[in-house]
């Protein structure tokens, strides 16, 4: 196994140790000496090293992306079926939708000589009455 890795590293750690203690300029020198020392020293790594690296990324991202899943799948659960949860931005929120007005009474009329009935069983779709907000804007719906 190579040991030469350690030189860099050694020296990235020294550094960043510095860079934490000083408050002057030297500071952004130090930062950049630590960066550049850590990348060096994982290039020179053994496979190994970087195989294990490589590895716990992995697994530090896997359970990352899993907890941020599992936190929009828990937004997304309907309560009843009239009323769900969705997710938007970081956002949760449940959207209402408003009830059809059904019509009471048949409708009758021709279209190119032929007589038509409509029954009451269709519905006619109204417009909303409440208010919605786009990009922090609130927009009245006409009256």
């Amino acid at each position: 196994m190579r040991w030469l890795f350690l030189v860099p590293l050694a020296t990235g750690v020294i550094s960043g140790y510095i860079s934490q203690k000083a408050s002057d300029d030297i500071t952004y020198l130090t930062a950049a000496i630590t960066a550049i020392s850590l990348f060096l020293s994982l290039v020179l790594a053994p496979w190994q090293v970087q195989l294990g690296l490589l590895l716990l990324v992995l697994l530090l991202v896997g359970q990352i992306w899993q907890k941020n899943n599992s936190h929009q799948e828990e937004a997304k659960i309907p309560k009843s079926d009239t009323e769900k949860k969705y997710l938007y931005r970081g956002v949760i929120y449940s959207q209402e939708r408003p009830q059809p007005e059904t019509m009471t009474e048949d409708a009758a009329g021709k279209y190119r000589g032929v007589a038509l009935n409509i029954s009451p069983q269709k519905t006619a779709r109204t417009p909303s009455t409440k208010a919605r907000k786009y990009r922090g804007v609130t927009i009245e719906p006409d009256a």
